[in-house]
């Protein structure tokens, strides 16, 4: 029950629908739900020692990527990252989600290899939900070569899941079955909401507001430091 409801309720943030948002967490949804990504693939299977097995074998996994408050924030719904915070949603953990391999040139099957060593080809990560919320201090790291680049690029633009709560790649052949490209821009009134209920400031955010042109952004950080450093000064009420 509490899957499906998830899954729901990542259907709902992503469409925006805040009514909706709100009717799943009251029924059981949990505002820390995650998307669950299921990669399947045709791999073909190496043969034995004399010559036995071998042939093509269908192979799943699935990981958990975005979750409802990430999606929420990344595709700017305000109203949705303020319902979920309310109702509890964490704000202080990394941002991690997988990318599925993808065969390049249209194979038909897979090596066992690649299905072994590469299936989940790229994680991106940012060091917290703030710097997410701000653009600043993404990775993205190749996982067979080790490769990092940084993310979002420089346009702004960043890979995400496939939309759906529960999605299926179904062996895929291009980029774009894997993930969608989306123009990251940063919002300064969820910036203000994460900050409300309870996200850090750290050197990186800092440095991510200082290379926006807007200012408003590093100006509410910097606001938010020194309310905390007031409010935990010996003898002030």
């Amino acid at each position: 029950m509490s899957a499906t409801l998830n899954a729901q309720l990542i259907d709902a943030v992503e469409d925006g629908r805040e009514a909706d948002v709100e009717r799943l967490l009251e029924a059981g949804a949990s505002p820390d739900a995650r998307k669950t990504v299921t990669l399947k693939a045709k791999v073909e299977m190496p043969k034995g020692l004399f010559g036995g097995g071998g042939g093509l074998e269908w192979k799943d996994d699935s990981a958990d990527c975005e979750s409802a408050l990430v999606l929420a924030i990344l595709h700017a719904r305000v109203g949705v990252v303020r319902v979920l915070l309310e109702n509890g949603a964490s704000v202080d953990r990394v941002v991690e989600r997988k990318i599925g391999y993808t065969s390049y040139f249209g194979e038909q099957k897979w090596k066992a290899d690649e299905w072994k060593r590469m299936r989940w080809h790229w994680t991106t990560t940012f060091p917290s939900i703030l710097a997410a919320a701000l653009g600043c201090g993404g990775q993205a790291k190749n996982d067979y070569y080790g490769s990092k680049s940084d993310t979002p690029d420089v346009n702004g633009q960043l890979n995400i899941s496939p939309r759906g709560g529960t999605v299926i790649l179904n062996h895929p052949t291009k980029w774009d079955h894997a993930c969608v490209a989306i123009t990251l821009q940063p919002n300064v009134r969820i910036v203000r909401l994460l900050l409300a209920h309870g996200a850090r400031v750290t050197d990186v955010e800092l440095e991510g507001a200082r290379t926006n042109p807007n200012q408003e952004f590093l100006n509410v950080l910097l606001s938010h430091q020194r309310n905390i450093i007031t409010r935990q000064s010996p003898g002030t009420t």
